[in-house]
């Protein structure tokens, strides 16, 4: 009898004690996993931090980029102006006596370019008459200028001046030849890079 109660109370301890195991094994269990999720979420709030972090600073260094830009541009008033040469057409007036013939031949052009503060606009200061087309290459310049050389010119005047060299005689420029050589001078003065003054340019 006495062996029966016995061996019933240890079968009583024994099942208490599994019992009791499973639940510390399960919250266990329950606690790694609640570990695992704290961990996993603080990661992803590290590499959102990081990435924010990331951010911030690209936008710091571009604001950085663009203030010192625009500090560059505050010294406008250049007494030493960069120059470009451009290959214009200019007619020839030929005559035998009894008929006149025209033919044309290539002049160069001496493009000069200053920024001053302003409002936007682009002017062409040239010693003989310019037609529309050379107006819009210069505005054209400006433009395309502004978006390579990541800079806003909307508070500045570009003044292109044009004077013929070696007095070559010219009654008036136009067309859009001189477009790609004010586009150089002017990125050339914004960014401080000098032009190759042994090449001409044209187109």
């Amino acid at each position: 009898m006495k062996n029966r109660a016995l061996i019933y109370a240890l079968s009583i301890l024994l099942i208490i004690s599994i019992a009791f195991n499973y639940i510390q094994f399960h919250q266990s269990n329950i606690l790694q996993q609640i570990a695992a999720d704290y961990k996993a979420q603080n990661n992803y709030y590290l590499e959102k931090l990081s990435k924010i972090a990331s951010e911030k600073s690209s936008t710091l260094q571009e604001n950085q980029s663009s203030i010192t830009k625009t500090n560059n541009l505050k010294s406008t008033n250049n007494t030493n102006l960069e120059s470009i040469s451009a290959v214009a057409v200019r007619p020839v007036l030929q005559s035998d006596g009894f008929f006149e013939t025209t033919t044309y031949v290539g002049a160069v052009l001496k493009i000069t370019v200053e920024i001053r503060d302003g409002s936007g606009l682009v002017l062409v200061n040239t010693e003989v008459p310019t037609g529309v087309d050379f107006q819009t290459s210069a505005r054209t310049a400006v433009n395309i200028a502004q978006k390579i050389a990541n800079i806003d010119l909307t508070k500045k005047d570009v003044i292109f001046s044009i004077a013929s060299e070696n007095n070559q005689e010219l009654q008036a420029v136009d067309g859009g030849s001189a477009g790609g050589a004010m586009t150089v001078l002017l990125i050339s003065d914004i960014s401080g890079k000098p032009i190759n003054n042994k090449i001409l340019m044209t187109g």
